[in-house]
């Protein structure tokens, strides 16, 4: 966090809404937004009360003690130790939603705050995004870490019913949309992948019989030329025998 966030409410009961303040982090002002209404009107900027209301801001962080117009609530400290293990939550959030959707995810404040208070991790999250689940829709920050119990038990259960899971084509034929969709990702976690050889289409387990071995590791000039000269010893001892 770089700036000081405060969030003020006029005490004036006429006045509704609030102003948030960003200040540096030596005290200076930085930065405004307000949403304040007087009467139930939005300010307009050549209002008297308005004017007035303005100016009492404080303008420096140093101004912000017992202020008698406002309620003052402290929202964000740039002196705060950076939470990076939130920061690593928002950042997998955001890389696997992007990758599922082609979409950048607009990520609230509120869902920030629940992230920061739940165990979530990378295999989750990519579950929860690939599930079709009826009642895993949403694909929201919100609902990931409401629905994290459920997530865990729909996990476990996955995994215990891998061990007897097997392709069948009938079964597939049935499906369509996100439920084949759905089936296909258990097949691939269940160690199934497609064969299309001989022009079928069919799903088995391991890898491909015909994947070629790996390559030997080439020499390089200076281990063939060592491995010449002990050729060559050898050849002179068998020259004396």
């Amino acid at each position: 966090m770089k700036h000081h966030e405060y969030e003020f409410k006029a005490k004036d009961k006429r006045c509704t809404g609030r102003v948030v303040i960003q200040y540096r982090k030596t005290g200076e002002f930085f930065n405004i937004q307000s949403t304040l209404k007087w009467k139930g009107k939005y300010f307009n900027k050549d209002d008297a009360s308005a004017k007035h209301l303005l100016s009492v801001l404080p303008l420096h962080l140093d101004g912000i003690e017992n202020h008698p117009n406002f309620t003052i609530k402290k929202l964000a400290d740039a002196d705060a130790p950076v939470d990076t293990e939130t920061s690593k939550k928002i950042s997998n959030w955001n890389k696997f939603y992007k990758k599922k959707f082609n979409l950048d995810y607009k990520i609230k404040p509120s869902e920030i705050g629940k992230l920061k208070k739940v165990e979530a991790t990378e295999e989750q999250i990519i579950f929860y995004l690939e599930s079709t689940k009826w009642n895993l829709e949403a694909k929201t920050v919100d609902e990931f870490c409401g629905k994290l119990n459920v997530i865990r038990r729909l996990m476990t259960e996955e995994k215990q019913s891998i061990s007897s899971f097997s392709y069948s084509a009938e079964h597939e034929a049935s499906l369509e949309g996100k439920a084949l969709q759905e089936y296909w990702r258990k097949l691939r976690n269940a160690g199934y992948r497609l064969d299309k050889s001989g022009g079928k289409r069919n799903w088995v387990k391991g890898t491909p019989e015909n994947k070629a071995p790996p390559e030997e590791p080439q020499a390089s000039g200076e281990q063939e030329k060592k491995v010449q000269q002990q050729m060559n010893v050898l050849a002179n001892k068998f020259r004396t025998v």
